[in-house]
């Protein structure tokens, strides 16, 4: 019995050469040449090609070796730099609680800005312009009274250096009480009258007669006062446990310029004094106490030029201080609440060397922060132990607004 056969019906594909083959027909070709060497145009093609592979997959190598060293070189990048965003994550989480206040005032002024804590623009080291207008009242242990009215201020040049400007623009002293002249004067106001001297105004000096009105009182501009510092990067240091306490030591230089308009409203001196301003912050770390402050300003003055009725001056002069903050400030705009309080208290030690004399003066300053960059405050003052032939203070009053730029 014949079997019918079955039509392949995949004939026509098996007759299809498989792409694998024509893949590798050139191959093939090379593999053929080999093995007949006489065929020499195969063979040099074979060659060719060959050299071009090769070429390729070195190139293609050296592409793919580079691409990797540049992303290693990116991934080392990476990671330094999370390492140093989280190193710095760690030292803002260690800063003081007044960190941000500070770090957007040095954003402002620099790497070297410095804001103080508690925002009351008497600490030393802010170097920041302000303008802080006052008024003073002072009286003698001899009676000599004088009420001034003073333009004051700080000019920031740079962070690191800066100018205190003290022009009493409107001052008038009233000497009527004074026995020295009520004494000349007991029988009226004699003409020229100048023949001796009052007692001393404080430390000045001894204005002569013949300059003083028969009214007993004169009125006028005073002498100005410019204070410079200087805060050096060597000579500020941090202490605390967590390293986060300031200790500065601040080269202060003063002039007192002779600008009075009568003798009696000044010292009729150029009178230059050097001095040295350290300033600590409190050791302690928790609560309000941690955020005050302790300021000592000491200058020697002496005068380079004076009027010849004039004594000479060699003094020694302290301010230091001590400010507390009593209660947090707001950034609101406020007057009648308990907001913003902070209390001031200075000391000021005086020793004459041509009169061998020593003085002791006290000031509590009592002030409101009405608003970030306002301030408001009131100042007595008392002396200690007055003598009153060498002109101490009784008693003083002051006055004042801060206003910061």
């Amino acid at each position: 019995m014949l079997k019918r056969k079955t039509p392949n019906l995949f004939i026509g594909l098996s007759e299809v050469p498989a792409p694998r083959v024509r893949e590798h027909a050139v191959g093939r070709g090379c593999a053929v040449a080999a093995a007949a060497p006489h065929r020499s145009k195969p063979g040099l093609l074979c060659r060719l090609v060959g050299l071009i592979a090769v070429i390729l997959a070195v190139a293609l190598g050296a592409g793919i070796a580079a691409a990797q060293g540049e992303m290693d070189d990116l991934k080392r990048q990476l990671k330094a730099l999370q390492e140093r965003i989280d190193k710095l994550e760690r030292s803002k989480g260690s800063a003081p609680a007044a960190a941000p206040e500070q770090t957007a005032k040095a954003k402002q002024q620099g790497d070297g800005g410095f804001e103080s804590k508690d925002q009351s623009g008497n600490d030393p080291r802010d170097f920041t312009t302000k303008f802080m207008p006052y008024y003073r009242f002072t009286k003698l242990k001899n009676n000599l009274e004088v009420h001034e009215v003073t333009a004051f201020g700080f000019l920031a040049f740079t962070p690191r250096f800066g100018m205190t400007y003290e022009l009493p623009i409107a001052k008038h002293v009233d000497y009527s009480d004074v026995d020295a002249f009520k004494s000349i004067t007991a029988g009226g106001c004699p003409p020229g009258a100048g023949s001796g001297s009052l007692p001393s105004i404080g430390s000045i000096g001894s204005p002569p007669f013949d300059d003083l009105d028969c009214d007993g009182d004169s009125t006028g501009l005073g002498d100005t006062i410019l204070r410079f510092f200087t805060r050096p990067r060597s000579l500020e240091f941090t202490f605390g446990a967590k390293m986060n306490k300031n200790l500065s030591i601040i080269p202060t230089f003063e002039f007192t310029v002779p600008t009075a308009t009568e003798d009696i409203l000044g010292g009729e001196a150029l009178i230059l004094s050097p001095g040295l301003t350290l300033v600590v912050d409190s050791p302690i770390n928790e609560g309000p106490f941690s955020l005050g402050f302790f300021a000592f300003m000491n200058f020697y003055d002496v005068d380079v030029f004076k009027d010849g009725d004039r004594s000479y001056t060699s003094r020694w002069r302290g301010r230091w201080f001590w400010l507390q903050p009593l209660s947090k400030p707001t950034p609101e705009f406020t007057i009648f609440d308990t907001s913003g309080l902070y209390i001031m208290t200075e000391l000021q030690p005086v020793y004459d060397f041509r009169q061998s004399h020593f003085s002791f003066w006290i000031g509590p300053e009592f002030g409101k922060i009405l608003k970030p960059g306002r301030v408001f405050y009131f100042k007595p003052g008392f002396g200690v132990d007055q003598n009153s032939g060498k002109g101490d203070r009784q008693f003083t009053f002051e006055t004042g607004w801060r206003w910061f730029f």
